[in-house]
């Protein structure tokens, strides 16, 4: 999966984060899916990572 992330323009990092962080909280496939790396924007990964500082 992580190289998934490199693959797809996403500090892998910064996406596992952001996925470990929304997982629990998805309830349908459509959620889950969009958690992937090419559906994720770097600006969602980014205000997460700054959230979390």
């Amino acid at each position: 999966m992580l190289e998934t992330a490199k693959t797809n323009g996403r500090e892998p990092y910064a996406w596992l984060r952001f996925v470990l962080q929304h997982l629990p909280m998805a309830q349908t496939v459509y959620e889950i899916e969009a958690l992937l790396p090419w559906h994720t924007h770097d600006q969602d990964l980014a205000m997460n990572l700054a959230a979390g500082e």
